[in-house]
């Protein structure tokens, strides 16, 4: 799909462009068959991205595509930028497999996958994100190594051998959660997929 539409207390439906998650077969998710929640303060969006704030949020229901992530997990967020740094941040969450945010110092972003049996894997980037500067972001998992690229360009590795991605029945989370550390600032396209060999092709276009 290119947009999914949505309704906030009765009003006409609204679009929202950027959002997209693929499943193996590289065939999109119809999202209008899942829930998607935001608050009074809304996630303002045009043809290109959406601004999210503290008190705004996007959820995506737990669905078998999202339950088959298991192996290899490839996330693309596109245009990406930050009001502020220096505090912790949620970018994308799905609780009990993967997550990306900003660490609590507010300055590197930090991948998570949580395996089959409950353990926490992170990998950390090694540049420092600025504020107000877009950034285009992907990472990856393909069975040897958690990967971070940042503008296309492989910023920091961690080598993690037959991983088992752990599989819950959570949401996924886009711009924060109910508990709170909301993304604050801008984001594009929003890409997940489960086989890291969809990666690849992207990385030569993703460097601005």
């Amino acid at each position: 799909i290119d947009s999914m539409e949505y309704s906030l207390n009765g009003e006409p439906k609204r679009e929202v462009v950027p959002l997209l998650i693929l499943n193996q077969s590289s065939n999109p998710l119809d999202l209008s068959r899942f829930s998607h929640f935001i608050d009074s303060s809304r996630i303002d969006c045009d043809s290109r991205y959406c601004e999210y704030n503290e008190s705004a949020y996007l959820i995506v229901s737990s669905s078998p595509a999202l339950n088959s992530i298991d192996k290899e997990l490839s996330i693309h967020l596109l245009d990406v930028s930050f009001s502020q740094t220096g505090s912790y941040e949620r970018l994308i969450e799905k609780p009990g497999s993967f997550s990306v945010l900003l660490d609590l110092n507010g300055e590197r972003l930090v991948f998570e996958i949580v395996d089959s049996s409950g353990q926490l894997w992170q990998l950390f980037s090694e540049q420092k994100i600025e504020p107000g500067k877009s950034y285009n972001l992907s990472f990856d998992y393909d069975r040897t190594a958690m990967r971070i690229f940042i503008n296309g360009e492989l910023d920091s590795y961690r080598e993690l051998l037959d991983l088992s991605i752990g599989k819950s029945s959570n949401d996924l989370y886009i711009g924060g959660e109910a508990s709170g550390y909301r993304f604050k600032g801008r984001m594009g396209g929003v890409f997940v997929y489960n086989n890291s060999l969809l990666l690849k092709p992207h990385i030569g276009v993703l460097n601005p």
